[in-house]
């Protein structure tokens, strides 16, 4: 193994969380709607390159206990952080180590599905040479290797950013000072990148500003590296065709997307019969600094030819809503019907009765991914006189533009979440424990979101065995000891009496809230 026992992950803990693009039914709807028959992820042996403290594959390793999960990192704190959450957790099918890249061989081992998120780009050529060396020869026949990175041209303007900060930051040994010299360096940028509204001053206000947002890990690892090296598409798969490697996809589908140009746009890009120059074109296009390559060997066959069998056995979410929130829709009236992503703005209308309610459907379980006979069967019940093959017929003639639109995501799998909460609650047991020391917290579906304080406390408490009024009454302790707040029209309320009835509304409210992101069991 390589001997260098310093990282400065060891000083900056890079943040572990889950990244639900890597996950292997994700990977593997990719793969299945472009032909490929992926190994079963619920048994399959997955590989992280740059694991960190492992929460992105502890979560895995957790909801699915067949599979076998292998981690390594450089950094000894990292790698001894996620061994005590293995511990504490009992899991029996994870194994992280420290250990380099540069080390693994065919000895390491033979995996269905291997992993690399946001390390290509941030470590020197002969690593990057490795990533690609390990995803060929320790990739199983059928399996599927996810990498990603920063690309070009889209970097060039966070470049510039990146040089700044380092060129200051560079004068201050210790990775904390580098922080925080840093962070003043982009208010020194974002207050005086001189005077008019014009595009440079724009351009760099802009992108310190969303710089200025990220946690201090991000930004150190991510912009104060010695390494952070963008790449062309192309010339990333360039390396991985000389190892024997094929482009399998990008895990965002909206990337490989022709209808959102101009005809005459489309029409040119159409032409272009090599999916790898097609993709570094409308790369040039949309000015892309990230990517999330899907990679296998290149003997495997694909196609491109998206067919509805293929897209009739996977789930479905979307994160379009009816523009003016599912009250206004009335699927009696055969009218169009606008949906929105509040997060981006992206649009889709219905224009229809079958679409409308489909997306309705979609959109009242939004959190949990609903198999297409499921999803005919329930608007069926709502539009009685349309029949459930037209309804079917409806949705798979629009799933593949709606997917590579981004207006649907896919998987392989429903998941084992509950979408409301049984007389005595559960929380999935790996929640409940990350919500111990931190407020992003992984999900059954591998999401991460942010939890209040009153969610961190009342997860704690919803582990099978309590009513809601037991939990609700478990609560009251942090209340009285102010460790959670509970107000009355803007009042803090310290009455026992008083606050029974809040706390019985609080478990109340945030219990929808854990089953609607998808953390109840039972």
């Amino acid at each position: 193994m390589n001997e260098k026992t310093d990282s400065p992950y060891d000083d900056i803990p890079y943040p572990s969380v889950t990244h639900r693009n890597t996950r292997p039914e994700q990977l593997a709807a990719v793969a299945r709607i472009f032909g490929m028959e992926p190994v079963d992820f619920s048994n399959a042996r997955v590989l992280e390159l740059g694991c960190a403290g492992g929460g992105n594959l502890i979560s895995m390793a957790a909801a699915y206990p067949d599979s076998r999960f292998v981690g390594i990192d450089l950094s000894q704190r990292q790698i001894d952080v996620a061994g005590k959450a293995i511990d504490d957790l009992g899991l029996t099918n994870i194994e992280l180590k420290r250990f380099s890249v540069t080390d693994v061989d065919r000895s390491f081992g033979i995996f269905d599905y291997i992993i690399a998120h946001g390390i290509y780009s941030w470590v020197s050529d002969d690593v990057r040479d490795a990533i690609i060396t390990v995803c060929k020869e320790n990739l199983s026949q059928s399996g599927i290797a996810y990498v990603s990175y920063n690309t070009l041209p889209g970097w060039d303007v966070i470049k510039t950013i990146r040089d700044m900060m380092v060129y200051h930051s560079q004068n201050f040994a210790d990775a904390e000072t580098r922080i925080r010299e840093a962070r003043q360096m982009l208010n020194f940028v974002i207050e005086n990148s001189g005077d008019g509204d014009t595009p440079y001053k724009q351009m760099l206000q802009a992108e310190a500003t969303r710089v200025s947002r990220i946690a201090d890990g991000y930004l150190y690892h991510d912009h104060l590296e010695h390494h952070n090296d963008p790449c062309y598409f192309h010339e990333f798969m360039s390396k991985a065709a000389d190892r024997g490697l094929q482009y399998l996809g990008d895990h965002d589908f909206s990337a490989m997307n022709l209808s959102g140009y101009t005809e005459p746009a489309r029409g040119i890009l159409a032409q272009i019969d090599d999916i790898v120059r097609q993709e570094q074109y409308i790369d040039f296009l949309t000015n892309r600094r990230f990517r999330q390559t899907m990679l296998c060997h290149a003997d495997v066959a694909l196609s491109r030819n998206v067919t509805s069998d293929r897209l009739s056995g996977l789930f479905y979410r979307t994160s379009l809503v009816p523009e003016g929130g599912l009250d206004s829709v009335d699927l009696s009236l055969d009218k169009p019907t606008v949906f929105i992503n509040p997060a981006n703005s992206t649009t889709l209308t219905a224009n229809n009765r079958a679409m409308t309610g489909l997306m309705v459907v979609l959109a009242e379980n939004n959190s949990h991914p609903v198999s297409v006979g499921d999803l005919v069967v329930e608007v069926h019940k709502r539009l009685e006189t349309v029949p459930e093959d037209v309804i079917r017929r409806t949705f798979l003639d629009n799933a593949k533009t709606m997917i590579f639109s981004g207006g649907l995501s896919v998987s392989t799998d429903a998941g084992f979440q509950r979408k409301t909460a049984s007389e005595r609650p559960k929380a999935w047991f790996c929640s409940r424990y990350i919500a111990q020391s931190q407020d992003l917290v992984p999900t059954v579906l591998h999401d991460t979101e942010k939890l209040g304080s009153d969610l961190l406390i009342m997860i704690q408490y919803v582990d099978g065995t309590r009513t809601h009024d037991e939990i609700a009454a478990a609560m009251m302790k942090h209340v009285l000891s102010g460790e959670l707040i509970c107000q009355k029209k803007d009042v803090p309320v310290t009455d026992e009496a008083e606050l029974r009835p809040l706390l019985k509304e609080i478990v109340k409210s945030g219990l929808r809230i854990l089953a609607d992101k998808a953390y109840l069991v039972a």
